[in-house]
């Protein structure tokens, strides 16, 4: 396999048990691409893309095996490659592992969406379905599995303020795990309230505590979205729970059983993040300066940062204490 320039072109080049693939493109980010498509097609059994014009090569293309060629070449090792296949599970026990690509129209992914709303799943969540799902359509359209892209709406999201927990909704919300016996959700929960770490961070955080200064003590979150690693300072509860170890289970427990939690409190437009949006609303109503606030949470920009000064409106009085001085 090699990619060489010619006359201004990219021109590629693939052999397979003596049978030569070659291709010329106008970038080589293209040409990079379509062998590594052939690449994966080879080393997977797929149909090679050049030959899926061949309808019995389209019919080998399912949902399943489109989504598996779009996570090696896409998502694999990415930072949002657990959230995705999350995603794509629900997508394939949808339409079934089997569905053959070529097959998908406009009214199956209405359908989908359907379902999703019917679900109760809120309009961001469905768009972020459907992205997946597209990404994967594209694939198949790129390598002539599927005629055309169908038709994906984009939903409305609402542009509401952050939702953040008081301190009565906290204990609410922890009390509730406890006496359902979800302790190791209820650590979690407060593990991110006092830290603000995602749910990804949670389950891979180093269970050591790390001194910082004199007399306190912290953990290591490594490669966090930012791409940073940073030393958070620890709670006192934080540290209690710290010093138990990691988290047992895996993560489709954790959030089924956030899930029965949410539902049976009513926390209506609240997920999992919410805890982490408590933390930085409730470091930057305290009086912590901004910037820090801003590395104590991972954001890249800091506009991102300033989204949660306006979470309390008690905290706009603080000019009236100014102005008045």
């Amino acid at each position: 396999m090699s990619i060489t320039l010619r006359n201004n072109k990219w021109q590629a080049y693939v052999t397979n048990k003596g049978k030569r693939y070659r291709k010329s493109f106008t970038s080589h980010t293209e040409a990079q691409l379509w062998e590594s498509q052939l690449r994966m097609a080879i080393n997977h059994n797929l149909p090679i893309p050049e030959e899926t014009k061949n309808k019995d090569c389209i019919n080998k293309w399912t949902l399943e095996t489109t989504l598996r060629a779009v996570e090696n070449l896409y998502w694999k090792g990415s930072k949002s490659e657990l959230n995705l296949m999350h995603t794509c599970n629900a997508i394939m026990r949808f339409y079934g592992h089997a569905k053959h690509i070529s097959t998908f129209t406009t009214e199956d992914i209405h359908n989908y969406v359907n379902d999703l709303k019917a679900n109760g799943r809120s309009n961001g969540t469905v768009n972020r379905h459907l992205a997946a799902l597209r990404k994967i359509l594209k694939h198949a359209v790129s390598i002539n599995a599927l005629e055309e892209l169908p038709e994906m709406p984009k939903l409305k999201e609402a542009s509401h303020r952050l939702k953040w927990f008081t301190k009565l909704d906290e204990d609410s919300i922890i009390n509730t795990m406890r006496e359902r016996g979800l302790h190791e959700l209820a650590n979690m929960a407060i593990m991110s309230i006092d830290t603000g770490m995602r749910a990804s961070e949670l389950m891979k955080f180093d269970s050591t505590l790390q001194p910082i200064g004199k007399d306190g003590y912290g953990i290591y979150i490594p490669d966090r979205k930012n791409g940073d690693s940073l030393l958070v300072p620890a709670t006192q509860r934080v540290q209690q729970i710290v010093t138990k170890g990691g988290f047992k289970h895996n993560v489709k427990y954790y959030r089924r059983a956030w899930e029965s939690i949410r539902r049976e409190l009513k926390l209506d437009g609240c997920v999992w993040h919410t805890f982490r949006h408590t933390c930085c609303s409730r470091l930057v109503q305290g009086g912590m300066d901004i910037r820090k606030v801003q590395q104590w949470m991972g954001h890249r920009n800091i506009s991102t940062t300033m989204l949660y000064a306006h979470l309390a409106p008690n905290s706009l009085m603080t000019g009236i204490e100014i102005l008045e001085a």
